[in-house]
């Protein structure tokens, strides 16, 4: 997909607009997520160096899955696992287990349920059949990513694009996310670290994001 600084500063800028309308009704400060869809593959919370060599080797997550999970989570999951793999290259064996306080990884609506995360609570319901969502949450104060749509198909689709594409806005070899953060910084004139971009939508079978969500922190109302 091709991708000019136009294009990304648009689209960032779209949604700051969304933010800072909430932000005006408001008084309470925007807390900046620890992780999100431009920092997910760092290495730090999930991907972690746990003998001091600078390489990964642990992932450091969850998976949760439906008590009697569909062939289509599992294939999901699957896919995700692969990803994470991939990214430590360098697991050490024996493979240990997660702590119980470990980031999560949640597929599908069936996933959410046995968490306690509402689709309203995300904005799934806002998703028409074959979208798909992936955000980042906390659920009881742990790291949560989820990856779920309103039918088997948008969970795949969530799937695939963090198993497949993030943190690129599409192109594996294209713009990243953090140069629609750049865009967006030198567009409001926002530092960088005050930008995050918490959750992504697309749609099975298409070419490309269909929409990211950036959140922008101000200091006070009178700066936007």
């Amino acid at each position: 997909m091709y991708c000019s600084w136009r294009h990304l500063v648009c689209t960032a800028a779209l949604f700051v607009v969304v933010v800072t309308s909430t932000v005006r009704a408001g008084t309470q400060s925007v807390e900046l997520p620890a992780l999100t869809l431009t920092s997910i593959f760092d290495q730090g919370v999930i991907l972690e160096d746990r003998n001091g060599d600078t390489v990964t080797d642990f992932v450091n997550v969850r998976f949760v899955l439906g008590d009697s999970p569909s062939a289509s989570d599992v294939s999901a999951a699957a896919n995700v696992a692969a990803r994470l793999g991939f990214e430590s290259m360098a697991i050490g064996l024996p493979l240990t287990d997660a702590d119980s306080d470990s980031p999560v990884v949640a597929i599908g609506t069936a996933g959410m349920a046995r968490l306690g995360l509402s689709p309203s609570s995300i904005g799934l319901n806002d998703l028409a059949i074959g979208e798909g969502l992936v955000v980042v949450t906390r659920v009881r104060d742990v790291l949560t990513i989820v990856l779920a749509g309103p039918d088997d198909a948008g969970t795949r689709a969530a799937a695939e694009l963090f198993a497949g594409r993030l943190p690129k806005v599409w192109d594996p070899k294209g713009a990243a996310l953090t140069d629609v953060v750049n865009a967006a910084g030198t567009f409001l004139d926002v530092p960088v670290g005050r930008i995050a971009v918490p959750n992504a939508r697309v749609t099975a079978g298409g070419a490309a994001i269909d929409r990211l969500g950036v959140v922008v922190r101000f200091d006070a109302v009178d700066a936007l």
